[in-house]
């Protein structure tokens, strides 16, 4: 599973970036970075949401 795809489903279970960067060893600030880069403008995370993951 690619680290884009485990950040999604870490979100999608509510998990906190702190969590997510220690889990997949990236700083939170990589792992904020890429979250804000795939949020819509009402801060929905078009990337990370709403793809089911195999």
């Amino acid at each position: 599973m690619s680290d884009r795809s485990r950040i999604e489903v870490y979100l999608e279970l509510g998990w906190s970036i702190s969590r997510i960067a220690k889990e997949i060893k990236f700083s939170k600030q990589a792992i904020s970075r890429e979250v804000r880069r795939n949020q819509n403008r009402q801060g929905n995370c078009c990337g990370y949401y709403g793809r089911q993951v195999n």
